[in-house]
């Protein structure tokens, strides 16, 4: 009975270690050499193509931002253009006006000196005798009229602009500003280069007469 029993255990024993569960190695396949040399030739489309990729992105924002710059260039110009274009507008419309109101102003010199010579005619006719004091007008309004009749009739309005011109190139030295203002160092050069020129030496106008007597006058407390 004892044996029995043993062997009942021992067969039990047997079973249990039949049904554990034995864990397997993992097993790495390596391939063969040729299959690892194809590794590289079948990588290297990919990497080509991610490169050719990025190239033609690059290219493309390349294009696209000279075409940004290209315009924001196109349109400042236009706009520059624009505002040229509405500033010479704007002074020809003044200059008409100016020049209108020259000729408004010369027919009514020329109307009034025409009253007066009439006044004088009828004066002259009735006490034969001219009257003095109308030969100041009848004088004088000419003398005006005639020059305003240059400017709104004549070419004194290119004259005036050619002088104009000259002054720009030629004698820059009377825009010089004062030396506090913001935009003084824009004519440094022609302050320097005052030799020769009206400018030259020139003085500050309280250091000219009748200042002097002000001084002398007001005392040492006078501002110098």
């Amino acid at each position: 009975g004892a044996s029995r029993h043993y062997d009942d255990c021992w067969q039990r024993v047997a079973g249990c270690n039949m049904l554990r569960v034995q864990p397997q190695r993992p097993t790495v396949s390596w391939g063969t050499a040729a299959e690892a040399q194809a590794e590289p030739s079948r990588a290297e489309p990919s990497l080509r193509g991610a490169s050719q990729g990025a190239s033609q992105t690059a290219a493309g924002s390349a294009s696209m931002g000279s075409m940004v710059s290209s315009r924001m260039e196109a349109g400042v110009h236009t706009m520059r253009d624009q505002v040229i274009g509405f500033q010479a507008q704007q002074r020809e419309v003044q200059m008409a006006i100016g020049m209108a109101q020259t000729r408004d102003l010369l027919q009514y010199i020329f109307g009034v000196w025409t009253g007066f010579a009439a006044i004088g005619v009828l004066a002259t006719a009735k006490h034969r005798k001219f009257p003095a004091p109308l030969a100041i007008p009848l004088l004088v309004l000419p003398i005006v009229g005639g020059y305003q009749y240059d400017f709104a009739y004549h070419n004194k309005l290119r004259r005036v602009t050619q002088e104009a011109e000259h002054i720009l190139e030629h004698e820059r030295f009377r825009f010089i500003p004062p030396k506090q203002a913001p935009f003084s160092g824009l004519y440094e050069e022609e302050a320097k280069n005052l030799t020769g020129t009206p400018f030259h030496g020139a003085g500050r106008v309280g250091s000219y007469w009748p200042e002097p007597i002000r001084a002398w006058l007001e005392g040492p407390n006078s501002s110098q």
